[in-house]
């Protein structure tokens, strides 16, 4: 049997609760070999962590039940048949909390045109911190609901724990390799996390020169640390993250003096808190103090949109996460954010996601 039917058989025991030799185990998973991690945990630890992880994904039943039958029939499946499984099982990885605590995690990710690793991550779900993609090779396509962001080496990629994730290769590009730095919440690293928004949550700059080879040293710096686990090894990687924050903030000119108004502030507050309610631009400007005029044009100037479509970005992000993580019904998820018309909804849905509500659901599962 080839590599690929035993890499899809692999699977298909794990997701279907059947016993799995860790050598067997190991073996098999390197087929598809895009993510390179150097994980904290030993090998028994993180094959218990990968097994739970693909046990619970929300369309982890969905997938068994698309393709029990072929399985049955054919006991293993032939080459191209286990091809499809793997991107299936792997589109599938939504929710990665298992494999991604609170805390650093660094790995490098190579999708190839017409390889097993070409596949597109979606992950709707919050995550335990923030992550700092870096483009190093080809170009990537990121998907920000306020826009289509294409990447190129130099690119960085910030996504805040509320952010969908949603990326892949770039259509025009052979190859796409990024690094990326996971790290947590920390109060005292915001100031240097106020990056232009190209979506909600979502941050990009671009880098070259000196500067994207000085980032890619400081990255190669965190890789030669982690996950070492020896003396200080904690506050240097934290040092390094501050440095590449640093050099961030400072290709960004005035990023010290555009401090966004503390009233602008409070309606984000006040939207992020209240999406799904059908207030107007009257309610946010009394709750700051303001005329409604002015805290609009605000609003537009500091944040980059306008407060209905910052409203309408909040609500499409949860909308994705209802769509994938749950049965309900489009009406109802409609209802839940606020839009009292469900094809209203649908309109909106299509105009910034470029594609139906219904067709989201249905991409997340494949016929």
């Amino acid at each position: 049997m080839s590599k690929i039917p035993q890499t899809a058989d692999t699977i298909w025991r794990i997701i279907t609760h059947q016993s799995i030799d860790q050598n067997n185990f190991y073996r098999n998973l390197k087929t598809l070999d895009h993510v390179k991690v150097k994980w904290p945990w030993d090998q028994k630890e993180l094959m218990e962590r990968y097994i739970r992880m693909m046990r619970s994904q929300p369309t982890t039943a969905d997938l068994v039940r698309r393709w029990e039958l072929k399985f049955e029939q054919q006991g293993k499946l032939s080459t191209s048949d286990a091809k499809q499984f793997i991107y299936e099982f792997y589109e599938s990885l939504e929710d990665v909390k298992e494999l991604f605590p609170t805390g650093f995690k660094f790995g490098s990710t190579t999708a190839k045109i017409h390889h097993l690793s070409d596949i597109q991550t979606r992950r709707p779900f919050r995550k335990n911190g923030w992550s700092l993609n870096l483009t190093v090779e080809g170009s990537g396509l990121y998907n920000c609901i306020r826009q289509q962001l294409v990447t190129r080496p130099g690119g960085l990629v910030l996504y805040s724990p509320d952010a969908i994730y949603d990326y892949r290769r770039a259509d025009n590009a052979q190859i796409w390799g990024h690094q990326w730095l996971c790290f947590p919440h920390e109060e005292r690293w915001m100031r240097w996390l106020r990056w232009p928004e190209v979506g909600p949550g979502i941050y990009h700059i671009n880098t070259d020169g000196v500067d994207y080879k000085k980032l890619r040293s400081l990255f190669s710096e965190v890789n030669a640390i982690y996950p070492n686990k020896e003396a200080f090894d904690t506050e240097l990687l934290e040092n390094i993250l501050e440095q590449i924050l640093i050099r961030c903030t400072r290709l960004q000119p005035g990023i010290h003096t555009n401090n966004i108004d503390e009233r602008v502030k409070y309606a984000m507050q006040y939207i992020a808190k209240n999406y799904n309610q059908n207030f107007m631009l009257q309610d946010i400007s009394t709750q700051v103090a303001l005329s409604s005029p002015r805290l609009a044009l605000l609003f537009k100037q500091q944040v980059g949109v306008s407060i209905m479509r910052w409203r309408d970005e909040k609500r499409l992000s949860k909308a994705c996460e209802l769509l994938i993580g749950t049965s309900q019904s489009i009406a109802k998820i409609s209802e839940f954010l606020g839009y009292s018309d469900p094809l209203y909804f649908s309109r909106i849905f299509r105009k910034y996601m470029n594609i139906s509500p219904r067709e989201y659901r249905s991409s997340r599962l494949p016929q």
